[in-house]
């Protein structure tokens, strides 16, 4: 107990020192595992008729596989003052370490070697610098966000959204949340396991939370797949050219103020996922969202 007491009045302290309000919004366009494929995430930015008024929230894993680590980044750092969320994968966890199991030989090219990549990726460097301050989870209204998933055991130890990325901001105080298979950048059990087996938990899971819906990517479907009545949607369908090259995206949107429609879009067609109409006024956009 001493230890949660403390861990959220830190966590507390350092989220006043990041808030970053973003502008108010009512669509949002939610991107999965990109894997270093440049000219499908600009794709997909134009089949899904992003905005700049428009929240894009990419779930993780930009980098890896594919060959485009500097466009996709650069392309995210010049973008950085708009409406923007990048959360982690477990793919830039590994190349701010430094494990390069997944990296191309087109990717070290175009950084023109290993040193000069290496530089890129430390904490002074341009990309170890961009991705030092990015969160592994993330709540917008009724909704959160991570990469991989996030099992009833590390929500009911670590309690708070802001304690899981706090532990992750703070030295790998905890190494369950970075290297763990059931934490947020390398959990599947959501995604693999059937649905009698796994519904409770991510009921349960939301409700510590304080959320009533997850979107993950990091296990790749063959399409945008919900579960749990909705309530557990995964995104990731191997966008990449070096994987299943299905474009797809998430769209939230905000249809009136008690109404939220969430579809899947590919470039070729769009399927609605579902409506939630509220009683009362929509929760899922509100005036003030941080990132």
């Amino acid at each position: 107990m001493k230890k949660l007491i403390i861990l959220g009045f830190l966590a507390g302290i350092y989220a006043g020192k990041s808030i970053q309000p973003y502008k108010n919004t009512t669509r949002m366009i939610v991107i999965g595992d990109l894997h270093g494929d440049f000219d499908a995430f600009m794709s997909i930015l134009n089949f899904t008729n992003w905005k700049s008024e428009d929240l894009l929230l990419i779930t993780g894993d930009t980098i890896d596989r594919g060959d485009d680590t500097i466009k996709i980044l650069d392309f995210l750092i010049e973008n950085s003052h708009k409406n923007i969320i990048h959360l982690l994968g477990n793919h830039e966890e590994m190349n701010i370490r430094g494990d390069w199991r997944y990296v191309s030989r087109g990717d070290l090219q175009s950084f023109r070697g290993s040193s000069a990549r290496g530089q890129a990726f430390k904490k002074e460097g341009k990309y170890g610098k961009y991705l030092s301050d990015k969160k592994i989870i993330e709540r917008i209204g009724d909704i959160v966000f991570m990469h991989g998933g996030i099992s009833l055991e590390i929500a009911e130890e670590y309690k708070t959204i802001e304690n899981i990325n706090f532990l992750y901001r703070t030295s790998n105080y905890d190494k369950k949340i970075l290297y763990g298979s059931s934490g947020p950048l390398w959990y599947r059990g959501y995604a693999l396991e059937k649905e009698r087996v796994i519904c409770d938990d991510v009921v349960k899971t939301l409700k510590i939370l304080e959320a009533e819906f997850m979107v993950m990517g990091h296990t790749i479907f063959q399409q945008i797949t919900e579960k749990c009545n909705q309530k557990a949607i995964f995104i990731d369908t191997g966008i990449s050219k070096a994987l299943n090259s299905i474009r797809s995206a998430l769209e939230v949107i905000q249809v009136n103020n008690k109404t939220t429609r969430i579809t899947a879009i590919y470039e070729d067609r769009s399927e609605i996922i579902f409506e939630k109409i509220d009683k009362e006024e929509n929760k899922i956009f509100r005036s003030n969202f941080d990132i």
